[in-house]
């Protein structure tokens, strides 16, 4: 089973139905899906952000996000100094660096 390491703006696509959300879908069937703890805060922001934007959606946009919730995603913790070692080197932000560092 192929391990994937999972990123809020994938797994927003796919909760809030944005058009690259089948292909993500396929991308994800069959793998043992793993993220950083931070994922649920990202997405939680993604979804205020919706929200905020189309506030008559809100319901449909807070279903979406509870599904969250019942996701096979596993969550591990990130050692912040070797993410921002990862920084350094790589150039993006510290949240992106938790992302390469699951990854590696």
């Amino acid at each position: 089973m192929p391990v994937r390491v999972v990123d809020a703006p994938a797994l927003a696509a796919l909760l809030f139905g944005e058009p690259d959300g089948d292909g993500i879908a396929k991308w994800f069937e069959g793998a043992r899906l793993i993220a950083p703890t931070l994922i649920g805060l990202e997405l939680a922001n993604a979804c205020l952000k919706k929200i905020r934007r189309q506030p008559d959606r809100r319901a449909p946009l807070l279903a979406a996000f509870d599904l969250f919730g019942r996701m096979e995603i596993e969550q591990a913790d990130i050692d912040p100094a070797q993410a921002l070692r990862l920084v350094e080197v790589t150039g993006p932000t510290a949240y992106d660096a938790a992302y390469l560092w699951l990854a590696n």
